[in-house]
C-alpha cells in the first residue's frame, strides 16, 4: 500500500459453516468452542507500517508490534495450518509454486508470515519473502505440523489460523508520523537511486544529496486523475488550509474531499485538483506553480 502497509490474503473459495476457537497454552489447548455462524473461508490481515496489525476475521482482533521501521527480529504474524496441500484451492496451486504436492504428500503443513528488518538472514524452513524499499520484509516458512497441537475432536481436515497473542500494549507510533517517515525513506531511496544512475555522480557533492534528502519529498505531480499530493514537514496539529498560486491566474487549488479512511493522514498530507475557472474544466497534467503554502493556526 501507498504508506507501506501490507494486506495479506490467505485465499480459499466459498463460506464455512462452523468453526472452533480454542488457545494454546504450554503446548496444549484450552478449552475449544464451537462457531455455529457462517464466515469466509478467505482471511485477510492488514500489517500497517505502524505496527497495527488488524485480523479482518472472526472477532476482527487488533494486535501491536513494533512499527516495521524500527525491527530489530523477525515476528511472527500468523499461523496457516492447512490439512494437505491438495486441499487448497487450485487456483493458489500454481506449477510455478515452491510448495508442492510431491514434496510433502498428505502432512498438515503449517505456512507461517514474519515481518522482519529486509536484510536479515534466512529463516529456517523459509520459502520466500518480498521487501519494501529496502526498509523490511514479510517473508513465509513452511513446516509439517505436529498433529498433537490439534485438539481432540477436531475434524482433521479443518483449516486453522493461529494468532500469536503477544505483542505490545498501545500503537508505539502514530499514523501521521510513520507516514512521513515512510515517504521520507521512499524519497532518499530515489535520490540515491537517481544519483547512482547519473553519468556526472562522481562530481556530486554529498553535502548536497544529503541536503536534498533532509529536505526530503514536498509536492508529487498530478496522478492519473489529475490529484497532486502536498506533504507537510512535520505533522501538524489540524487538518492545514492550503494555499496555491498559479503561473496561470485562471487556476484555482481546489482540495480533494477526505474519504473516511483519510481522515488519520490530514494533519500530514492535502490533495488537490486544479481547475480552469474560465472553463470549469479540470486540469490533469502538470502545470506551472508559482507559490504554495500550508497554514494551521496553532
Amino acid at each position: 500500500m501507498d504508506e507501506g502497509s501490507i494486506k495479506l490474503i490467505l485465499v480459499r473459495d466459498g463460506e464455512s459453516e462452523e468453526g472452533f476457537t480454542w488457545a494454546q497454552k504450554e503446548g496444549r489447548a484450552d478449552t475449544v468452542y464451537k462457531r455455529d455462524t457462517r464466515e469466509p473461508k478467505t482471511k485477510e490481515i492488514t500489517i500497517h507500517t505502524s505496527g497495527r496489525i488488524n485480523y479482518h476475521f472472526s472477532d476482527r482482533q487488533v494486535r501491536y508490534i513494533p512499527c516495521l521501521m524500527d525491527l530489530c527480529e523477525p515476528i511472527p504474524i500468523i499461523g496457516y495450518s492447512v490439512p494437505q496441500v491438495a486441499l487448497l484451492d487450485s487456483s493458489t496451486r500454481k506449477s510455478e509454486d515452491w510448495v508442492g504436492e510431491a514434496e510433502f504428500g498428505e502432512s498438515r503443513l503449517l505456512f507461517t508470515f514474519w515481518v522482519m528488518p529486509a536484510a536479515h538472514e534466512p529463516l529456517n524452513g523459509e520459502c520466500g519473502r518480498f521487501g519494501v524499499e529496502g526498509l523490511y520484509a514479510l517473508g513465509w516458512t513452511v513446516s509439517q505440523e505436529d498433529p498433537s497441537l490439534v485438539p481432540a475432536g477436531i475434524p482433521d481436515m479443518v483449516f486453522t489460523t493461529l494468532r500469536p497473542k503477544e505483542g505490545l500494549p498501545h500503537q508505539m507510533v502514530t499514523e501521521p508520523e510513520i507516514f512521513l517517515r515512510f515517504k521520507r525513506a521512499m524519497y532518499a531511496n530515489d535520490v540515491n537511486a537517481a544519483v547512482e544512475a547519473s553519468p556526472d555522480r562522481s562530481e556530486m557533492c554529498a553535502e548536497h544529496i544529503e541536503a536534498m534528502i533532509e529536505q526530503g519529498p514536498g509536492l508529487y505531480p498530478p496522478n492519473k486523475e489529475g490529484v497532486w499530493t502536498l506533504l507537510t514537514r512535520v505533522p501538524m496539529r489540524v487538518a492545514p488550509n492550503l494555499f496555491v498560486e498559479f503561473e496561470n491566474p485562471r487556476y484555482k487549488a481546489e482540495v480533494v474531499d477526505l474519504k473516511p479512511g483519510d481522515t488519520r493522514l490530514a494533519t500530514v498530507r492535502v490533495r488537490f485538483v486544479v481547475k480552469d475557472e474560465e472553463t470549469g474544466a479540470h486540469i490533469k497534467t502538470p502545470v506551472t506553480i508559482r507559490r504554495i503554502a500550508l497554514d494551521a493556526e496553532l
